[in-house]
C-alpha cells in the first residue's frame, strides 16, 4: 500500500493475484535492523490463475535460508532467494486484511472477487509436505499457527478466527456468505 518506505506503515506481507498477469503474487517488506531495510521482496508465480475453478493458494518464507516461495494446489508455482537472514518488518502498523489490502489507517484497496474459504497466517516456514497434507482440511491448531479464519459463519459481518487469543474480523462491502 505505499504509504511510506522503511517505517512501520510499510505493508509486512502480501498475496494476491497481479490483476495484469493473472498470476499469483507475494511481497514483503524487509525489516528495521536487516541489511536493507524497506526494501520490497516480490515472488510470483508462473501458472495463470483459471476463474471459476477452486485453487488453494500459499505463501512461505524462510528467512534462515532467505527463500521466498509461492504454492498453488500444492504445487511450487515461483520461487525467489532474497539472501540468508532478511526478516520480515516486525512493527508494522498496517492492517491485515483477506481480500483486500489495507493502510495503517483502514483503508482498503483492490478487491478479490471470488469465494474465500480456510484463511491461514502461520509464523513459521511450512514445507510443500505441510501444505499439501492440509490444503483440503480445516486446521484450528497447530504449532506456528497465529490466525485461522474458517469463514464458517454464513451471515453478517463478524468474521471469527478460530486460534485461541487470535484476532477476530469484521467483513465490509456487504459479504456475500455461501456454504
Amino acid at each position: 500500500r505505499a504509504e511510506a518506505e522503511g517505517s512501520n506503515v510499510d505493508m509486512n506481507y502480501f498475496l494476491g493475484i497481479d490483476s495484469t498477469t493473472g498470476k499469483l503474487v507475494a511481497d514483503f517488506e524487509e525489516g528495521a535492523g536487516q541489511a536493507s531495510p524497506g526494501l520490497n521482496h516480490p515472488v510470483s508465480g508462473n501458472t495463470v490463475i483459471t476463474s471459476n475453478v477452486w485453487h488453494h493458494a500459499a505463501a512461505t518464507y524462510d528467512s534462515s535460508t532467505g527463500t521466498w516461495i509461492l504454492y498453488l494446489d500444492g504445487a511450487q508455482d515461483g520461487t525467489v532467494t532474497v539472501g540468508a537472514n532478511r526478516a520480515p518488518r516486525s512493527d508494522s502498523i498496517q492492517h491485515a486484511g483477506l481480500a483486500t489490502a489495507m493502510t495503517s489507517n483502514g483503508t482498503t484497496a483492490g478487491f478479490f472477487a471470488g469465494i474465500m474459504d480456510e484463511a491461514r497466517i502461520w509464523n513459521v516456514a511450512r514445507t510443500q509436505a505441510d501444505i499439501q497434507s492440509t490444503m483440503s482440511s480445516e486446521v484450528t491448531s497447530g504449532t506456528g499457527l497465529l490466525g485461522r479464519w474458517g469463514l464458517n459463519e454464513g451471515i453478517g459481518t463478524a468474521v471469527g478466527n478460530s486460534v485461541s487469543g487470535g484476532v477476530s474480523g469484521t467483513a465490509t462491502n456487504g459479504p456475500t456468505w455461501v456454504t
